[in-house]
């Protein structure tokens, strides 16, 4: 067993096509006892006036709490802006990245998916065909992972296929805050 888990260390250190966080934290659940213990370890839930929503932990390229959303035509990426109490929505659109909206803090419940304001899903485990397709995902073989929820697995897959575009992502929510933070300031001098 344990050399199993060595070899499992190992293929999960090697990845590329993920940020080195996620791979840090896929590394943590190796060592966890039970799939409880998965809950905190991808995101952490915010609280948004009385609205609890579920964000993706930050990265070191990303530095703000974030949601992907994505399907075979679209990727949407929405983005906490703590500081300024705003959700930064980027959308890619014909390959480019764009603004698409900027919403008030209290307004996520109309902003992000349904289920990242739910927890009653944060403990169902993955299915075999998710399981398969982070593997996949990660060119892991072997069904040597360890059993993850259904929300960490969407996190994964997602932040595999975001992981090119994360400079780009920063690049644009960098500028747009400092667009905000120069208003503020304007503002204040007035």
């Amino acid at each position: 067993m344990h050399t199993k888990q060595a070899t499992l260390t190992r293929q999960i250190k090697s990845c590329r096509n993920a940020p080195a966080e996620i791979i840090n934290r896929l590394n943590q659940v190796t060592k966890h006892q039970s799939i409880w213990e998965q809950r905190n370890t991808f995101s952490l839930p915010q609280l948004h006036g009385r609205i609890r929503c579920r964000w993706n932990s930050h990265l070191l390229v990303l530095p703000y709490f974030h949601i992907i959303e994505s399907d075979e035509e679209n990727t949407t990426v929405h983005l906490l802006l703590f500081k300024h109490r705003k959700i930064l929505t980027l959308k890619k659109i014909f390959g480019n990245w764009k603004v698409h909206r900027i919403a008030a803090e209290e307004f996520v419940s109309q902003v992000v998916p349904k289920r990242h304001l739910r927890t009653g899903h944060l403990y169902k485990t993955a299915s075999r065909s998710k399981m398969k397709s982070v593997e996949r995902s990660l060119s892991i073989k072997n069904k040597q992972l360890p059993a993850l929820t259904n929300v960490n697995a969407d996190i994964l897959i997602n932040s595999i296929n975001i992981h090119p575009h994360l400079k780009a992502l920063r690049i644009l929510a960098d500028q747009y805050v400092a667009e905000l933070d120069l208003k503020i300031n304007q503002q204040k001098a007035i």
